[in-house]
């Protein structure tokens, strides 16, 4: 088979609630953040909350990525939903999610407590028994997103 496309069909999405749907659908999202002009990303599991537009994750309280976005609270983020490869076509379908969003940790006990049951009822491990406070070296952390774009190619 030749490769005949150069670029892929991709369509703006302009449904919010589609966009959600794909936030809905998966489990992992990847943030990008800056320090000192340098790139770097982090793959990271989330819990949703669709009525205050936020993501929450949990992270270790040292390393990189905590020491980058105690500097920059801004990230850009995406969720890929993997459509798979079009058949007779040299195209992959996808659709997407790309949104600018703040990073706050939280202390709040009472918020903690929320950011951790969106995570487990969004990785779908509610129904597990546990321990409703954070393991000692953990942070709890909430993107609230300011803008989001999605895309579709459908092949």
């Amino acid at each position: 088979m030749e490769c005949m496309k150069s670029r892929t069909m991709e369509k703006k999405i302009a449904s919010e609630e589609e966009m959600f749907d794909i936030l809905r659908s998966q489990k992992l999202l990847t943030i990008a953040m800056c320090s000192g002009g340098e790139p770097y990303l982090a793959t990271l599991d989330f819990g949703l909350d669709e009525e205050e537009r936020c993501l929450y994750f949990h992270t270790s309280d040292k390393g990189r990525k905590v020491g980058i976005l105690k500097k920059n609270q801004i990230v850009h983020g995406q969720v890929h939903e993997d459509l798979g490869f079009v058949p007779d076509a040299c195209d992959h379908a996808f659709r997407l999610v790309q949104f600018k969003g703040r990073v706050d940790f939280l202390f709040d006990q009472d918020e903690i407590k929320e950011g951790l049951r969106r995570l487990r009822e969004h990785q779908g491990i509610a129904h597990r028994t546990y321990d409703p406070t954070l393991p000692e070296g953990t942070l709890m952390g909430r993107i609230s997103i300011l803008e989001m774009n999605g895309i579709v190619n459908r092949g």
